[in-house]
């Protein structure tokens, strides 16, 4: 119930902040629905072998296919498993990574992570391709970036863009 109850709310965030933001009734029906999709491949996820948690590399592979994404150049690190809240929130976040990187065009990605019994570290590399705009990888993933991660998982996310890359990293800790 605890975690139905979260991910209400996770919802109710998204949908005020998308409201206050978008421009039309179309945009908030697309990012609404968008974030759903993503809610929905993560608890398929979740739900698969709930005792066993969730492989953080489907999480990614998952949010890059959902994207159209290409596989990444470097997918690397060792094999982890994460808790479902763990796996709900980063997913999330991971969502919100391949998304920007779409609407920004950039193409090329790379994500590794390393992991101790205390904490996960995961590295999202990503370079612009031929005729990409800049951007800064939108508004609601810096905020799920540093809010929600921040809030719910005690995690910390720091953002580097140099010309036409952007290097994030994210580091949770891991409950015991």
């Amino acid at each position: 119930q605890r975690r139905g109850r979260n991910n209400l709310a996770v919802i109710r965030g998204i949908v005020r902040r998308v409201a206050e933001t978008a421009e039309t009734a179309d945009e908030v029906v697309a990012y609404v629905d968008d974030r759903l999709a993503a809610m929905a491949r993560i608890q398929a996820e979740v739900t698969r072998e709930p005792l066993v948690g969730v492989a953080l590399d489907v999480l990614i592979r998952d949010e890059l296919s959902a994207h159209a994404l290409p596989e990444p150049c470097e997918l690397a690190g060792p094999q982890v498993r994460l808790s479902p809240e763990v796996a709900e929130k980063l997913g999330l976040a991971l969502h919100e990574l391949a998304l920007g990187a779409v609407l920004d065009g950039h193409d090329r990605i790379a994500v590794t992570w390393v992991a101790s019994p205390a904490c996960l570290t995961l590295t999202w590399s990503e370079r612009a391709g031929p005729g990409a705009r800049r951007g800064d990888g939108g508004t609601l993933r810096n905020e799920m970036l540093e809010r929600m991660l921040a809030y719910d998982l005690r995690a910390t996310a720091t953002v580097a863009q140099t010309g036409d890359e952007r290097r994030i990293v994210v580091a949770v800790p891991l409950p015991r």
